[in-house]
């Protein structure tokens, strides 16, 4: 992932100049200033090999890893603690998950592929009557991060 690629992460109605100055050529270095507990888990995936859950488990890759510690540094610049801590995982087809849970129900779950990109995303949002609207799509073509994230808040 390169500069121009984490600043589209903000979508159309994002601020570039949010991500500017943003460390990208080494994003895990960068987070453990920010997140150490989310660098410490990404550095972990990075050791997975092949059937590290099961016989058909692939090792995480460094595109994705980077990937997701970019949309964690992002969301600390945009928010910082008032969205809460992420949860990150790995995924047996090789992806990384990035969720957050909202104050009021709200969920977002980030996947990021093993190839770094596109990222999908789902937003599950109460709907005021005891049921969940869930949206779903791929950043930042459907909605950026900071759209994203604002609902959380």
């Amino acid at each position: 992932m390169n500069a121009a690629d984490f600043e589209r992460l903000l979508g159309p109605a994002g601020d570039p100049a949010v991500a500017a100055g943003l460390d990208v050529t080494d994003p895990l270095a960068a987070l453990r200033e920010v997140n150490a507990d989310a660098a410490e888990r990404l550095s972990l995936f990075a050791k997975l090999g092949f059937g590290w859950r099961d016989d058909d488990s692939l090792p995480i890759p460094q595109a994705a890893i980077n990937s997701a510690a970019c949309l964690l540094l992002l969301a600390d610049r945009l928010y910082g603690n008032r969205i809460g801590e992420p949860f990150v995982a790995p995924v047996v087809d090789g992806s990384v998950e990035v969720d957050w849970d909202g104050a009021s129900g709200e969920e977002l779950v980030l996947m990021v592929p093993p190839e770094g990109a596109p990222i999908q995303f789902v937003m599950n949002l109460p709907d005021g009557s005891g049921g969940v609207t869930e949206w779903d799509g791929f950043l930042p073509a459907d909605a950026s991060l900071a759209d994203l994230l604002t609902r959380l808040t």
